[in-house]
């Protein structure tokens, strides 16, 4: 699909933009955590999010390029993202609770010695943990996500000739309507992974602000590890808050983090 040179400016592109952001600054904000009991790594999810924030780049060219169809093929590579790293804390909370060392299954993946299980069965774990299950619950109100799951994999597969047709420069459908709805399928997905994974690792959220005393040489403020970093809070307020007030509202209440 050929786009108008005016193009650029539809609020997709920007979304994406700012979704790749968010990631570069949140793989760099958590390094220092050390998180997971696996042989050998410093910070698993940091390394993770550095991946995901590559995708949604390469989704942001692939859609400027005007190839809808695959950059909803990577679109489904993103939420396959969403849930292995919400499945890999998940095993790693189930773990830390049991006093186990090493978490074999996310170890022997990270070692490539095997495969994570498929997508059904990750997701199965992550929808039946029970610190999810609010949150999830919130979730599945929202039926636009198995929407969204089934309409990626209709596009990955080619399950309709018209889909196929959405990489052609020969056709010209309303792309109006197409980033429209490329856009309200990816703040659905970028709010799901914010809110499941920030309620099994809330301190990811942290600001700089309490190390930042400590390597100074000062006492930090009374309960400065528990602020929010800026660009966190910005993020929840246009991806959570704006578009899911009740997941945004759950978030706040259940929360030791400060976030508003």
């Amino acid at each position: 699909m050929r786009l108008p040179e005016d193009a650029s400016s539809q609020p997709v592109f920007g979304l994406l933009q700012q979704v790749s952001d968010f990631y570069e600054h949140l793989s760099f904000g958590i390094m220092g955590f050390r998180v997971g009991p696996l042989a050998g790594m410093f910070n698993f999810d940091s390394y993770l999010m550095d991946s995901i924030g590559a995708t949604v780049l390469s989704i942001r060219q692939v859609l400027l390029s005007g190839k809808v169809a695959d950059a909803y093929m990577l679109l489904r590579k993103y939420d396959d993202s969403i849930v292995i790293n919400a499945y890999e804390n998940v095993l790693f909370l189930q773990a830390e609770d049991k006093g186990e060392i090493v978490e074999q299954r996310i170890d022997d993946w990270v070692n490539g010695k095997s495969p994570l299980p498929a997508y059904k069965e990750m997701n199965k774990a992550v929808l039946g943990y029970p610190g999810l299950q609010v949150i999830n619950d919130l979730l599945s109100s929202e039926k636009r996500y198995a929407r969204i799951r089934k309409r990626c994999n209709d596009f990955c597969h080619a399950n309709y000739f018209a889909y196929m047709q959405l990489n052609s420069d020969i056709v010209y459908p309303n792309f109006t309507k197409l980033l429209e709805q490329f856009r309200g399928d990816m703040v659905c997905l970028a709010a799901m992974h914010f809110s499941q994974l920030f309620t099994l690792r809330p301190f990811y959220m942290s600001s700089s602000d309490y190390i930042d005393a400590l390597e100074a040489g000062m006492t930090p403020e009374p309960d400065s590890q528990h602020l929010v970093a800026p660009f966190m809070q910005k993020y929840f307020d246009d991806i959570v808050k704006r578009y899911y007030p009740g997941i945004a509202q759950e978030m706040i209440s259940s929360t030791y983090m400060k976030l508003a």
